[in-house]
């Protein structure tokens, strides 16, 4: 069935079948048509720049503006209409607070790290104490060519937690958690030791373009300091 176009003379109109693509990292993107005359398509051309907003305002469901990206593609119909074939990119997820960028589409992978501990004041012999950590791998939309780092990355801090505490001999009886960064390790010959968590670092994995926004893939993961029983 042919489509009927009377609105405002020289306007550019949304044609029906919008369509919209969310991502894992809360980045969106709206796919739409929009048609005008022939005679008026060289100023509307213009107008659907890359970077400009979506020419009839509807954001819906970005929660930032929806910005082109890449380059239209443009139809001359033959009957006397053009059509602009649009994609334009926004975000779902909300900023945080402050100036801080939301961690999504976490994945989480669990790190065996060694304690490398030492048993005794001064040391008499070593104890090879294990746990685990997560690499907590996520993404961040940012506006493309701003960077970020791990003090504006929100994320629950619980998954920087230490778990799965062993001793490969059986040595070891229990472990607890004394502060966000200290665990209390007790072993069967009586040593008690403390393994101490360092701040966490990120990773950059990859930083992808969308025009006016990017996004950015990093891996987060704790270190730890060696600790003398």
């Amino acid at each position: 069935m042919a489509t009927i176009y009377e609105k405002t003379p020289g306007a550019l109109i949304a044609a029906p079948g919008r369509s919209v693509a969310t991502f894992p990292s809360g980045l969106c993107r709206v796919d739409q048509t929009y048609v005008c005359a022939t005679a008026h398509a060289a100023t509307h051309r213009a107008s659907l720049a890359v970077g400009n907003t979506i020419p009839d305002g509807n954001d819906t469901p970005s929660l930032e503006p929806l910005a082109i990206f890449p380059q239209v593609q443009e139809i001359e119909r033959g009957d006397g209409f053009t059509e602009f074939k649009v994609s334009a990119y926004g975000q779902t997820t909300t900023q945080g607070s402050g100036t801080a960028r939301k961690l999504s589409g976490i994945q989480l992978l669990p790190v065996v790290t060694l304690g490398g501990a030492l048993v005794g004041t001064p040391p008499t012999a070593s104890v090879d104490v294990y746990f685990s950590l997560w690499a907590i791998t996520g993404f961040l939309v940012l506006p493309f060519g701003e960077t970020t780092n791990i003090s504006q990355v929100e994320y629950d801090p619980e998954l920087g937690n230490a778990f799965d505490f062993y001793q490969t001999a059986g040595e070891l009886l229990s472990y607890s958690k004394q502060s966000d960064t200290d665990y209390l390790v007790n072993l069967e010959s009586g040593a008690v030791g403390t393994i101490r968590l360092t701040a966490p670092t990120m990773l950059l994995n990859s930083y992808t373009n969308f025009g006016s926004y990017a996004e950015v893939s990093v891996t987060i993961i704790r270190g730890h300091e060696i600790t003398v029983f």
